[in-house]
C-alpha cells in the first residue's frame, strides 16, 4: 500500500518499521527513497517558479522553440510583442506566429549550423518597430541540440533617439558654423587689411550681428538643456493662479516689439479661468509663440492671444494674419533646428529652438502644443493643457 501510495506521488507518508528484520530494511530504504524523491520534487518546483518570475519580470521577449521550430514555450513579454496568447502559440511554429522573413531565416540559420545569432530587423505594419533579436541553441542534459531561444528587444525608441541626436550634433554644428565663419572671415579682414572707418564700422556691425546670434544660440541651449534636466529630477512646482495673469506679463515682455511694428497684441480671456501650472514655463512658451507672431507679421496688424477651456483641457493660442505655413511642414514644426523658411528665418533672428522650447514646456505641464495654418490665411499656434 505504501509503495502504490508512492507511484501516485505522494512522498509525505512514512512507513512504520516492520518488526521482521528483512521488512524493516526494505521500509528504511523505501522512506528514504521518499525522503529525498521529496527533496528533489520541491527544489525542481522551486527552480520552475524561480525561473518562470524572471521570465514573466523581463522587459525583453522570450521564446522558445524545438528543432521543427514549433513553440514550446513564450513569456508575458513576448505574448504582449506578439499579441498572441502563449496557450494559443504553443505547437504553431515560428513563421506562424512571427511574420518576418528575416526572423525565420535566422531560425534557419541558428538550426542548420546550430550556432547563436544576433540580428536588428524591423517588424510590425503601423507602428513600424525596430527589434533587437538573438538567438540560441537549447540542449539536453547530454549535450544534445533539442530546439532554439529567441530574445526579442524593442530598440525602436532608442534607435528613434539616436537618429534624433546625430541629427541634432549635425544642426547644432551647421548652425553654429555659419556665424563663426562670418566673425572669423571679417576679422581676418579688420587684421590684415586697411579698411576705412565706415567699412570698420560695417564690419563689426556685422560681427556684433553675428556675435548676439551665437549667444542666442546657446541661450537656447542652455534652456532646453535645463527644462529636460528639471522635469527628470521633478523639479517644476506648480500652483492654482489666473491664466489671464501670464498671459498679460508674457504680452507685456513682447511689448517692445510689437510697438516697433506697430503691430497690436489682443488678449481674450476669462478672468476666472485659473489652472495648475509653472507660471514661469507657461509665461516662457507664450512669449516664443508671440515673438514669432510678431517677426511673421507685417507691420500694422493684429496678433490675438486667446484662452479658452474645453470639457477637458484649456487651450492657449496665439493667432496672427501671416503669411502662414503649408500643412507639409505642421508635423515637424516643433522639431530642433526645423525651419520652413531658413533664410527669411535667420533674418528675422529665430535660432529654430524657440517652437522645441514650447513643445518642451507643454509637455513638462502634462500637455502638448499644435498648429492650424495654412497659406496664405495666417496662424494660429496652441499649448493644450490638462484642466
Amino acid at each position: 500500500k505504501a509503495a502504490e501510495r508512492m507511484s501516485r506521488g505522494n512522498f509525505s507518508e512514512r512507513i512504520e518499521l516492520p518488526k521482521q528484520a528483512e521488512l524493516a530494511k526494505l521500509a528504511h530504504a523505501m522512506n528514504k527513497m521518499a525522503h529525498e524523491l521529496d527533496d528533489q520534487i520541491k527544489n525542481v518546483i522551486n527552480q520552475r517558479n524561480q525561473l518562470d518570475t524572471v521570465l514573466a519580470g523581463m522587459t525583453e521577449s522570450v521564446i522558445a522553440f524545438d528543432l521543427e521550430q514549433k513553440i514550446i514555450f513564450m513569456n508575458p513579454a513576448a505574448e504582449k510583442l506578439l499579441k498572441i496568447d502563449e496557450q494559443k502559440a504553443i505547437t504553431k511554429t515560428i513563421q506562424e506566429i512571427v511574420r518576418s522573413n528575416q526572423l525565420y531565416e535566422m531560425v534557419e540559420e541558428l538550426i542548420s549550423n546550430q550556432k547563436s545569432i544576433s540580428h536588428e530587423f524591423n517588424f510590425g505594419i503601423e507602428p513600424i518597430m525596430t527589434l533587437q533579436a538573438r538567438s540560441g541553441l537549447l540542449h539536453d542534459e547530454t549535450g544534445k541540440a533539442i530546439g532554439g531561444l529567441l530574445v526579442l528587444n524593442d530598440v525602436t525608441e532608442l534607435r528613434h533617439l539616436e537618429r534624433v541626436r546625430k541629427d541634432f550634433v549635425a544642426n547644432v554644428s551647421h548652425e553654429l558654423r555659419t556665424p563663426i565663419t562670418s566673425i572669423k572671415g571679417f576679422v581676418e579682414t579688420l587684421l590684415g587689411s586697411e579698411v576705412t572707418n565706415e567699412e570698420q564700422e560695417k564690419f563689426l556691425n556685422i560681427i556684433s550681428t553675428h556675435a548676439n546670434r551665437l549667444a542666442t544660440i546657446i541661450d537656447d541651449l542652455l534652456a532646453l538643456s535645463t527644462l529636460e534636466q528639471q522635469d527628470s529630477e521633478g523639479a517644476f512646482t506648480k500652483e492654482n493662479i489666473k491664466i489671464s495673469d501670464v498671459i498679460d506679463s508674457a504680452i507685456n515682455s513682447c511689448s517692445t516689439s510689437a510697438k516697433n511694428k506697430n503691430i497690436t497684441i489682443q488678449r481674450t480671456c476669462r478672468e476666472e479661468l485659473r489652472a495648475d501650472i509653472t507660471p514661469s514655463l507657461l509665461e516662457q512658451a507664450l512669449v516664443n509663440y508671440i515673438d514669432n507672431a510678431i517677426k511673421y507679421s507685417e507691420p500694422n496688424s493684429l496678433v490675438r492671444v486667446e484662452a479658452k477651456e474645453t470639457d477637458n483641457e484649456i487651450i492657449l493660442a496665439v493667432h496672427d494674419n501671416g503669411c502662414g505655413i503649408s500643412e507639409e511642414h505642421h508635423s515637424r514644426l516643433f522639431e530642433r533646428f526645423y525651419r520652413v523658411d531658413k533664410a527669411r528665418s535667420r533674418k528675422a533672428g529665430g535660432t529654430g529652438l524657440g517652437l522645441s522650447i514650447v513643445k518642451h514646456i507643454a509637455q513638462s505641464l502634462g500637455g502638448y502644443p499644435s498648429v492650424v495654418s495654412s497659406l496664405g490665411s495666417g496662424s494660429s499656434f496652441q499649448i493644450h493643457l490638462p484642466k
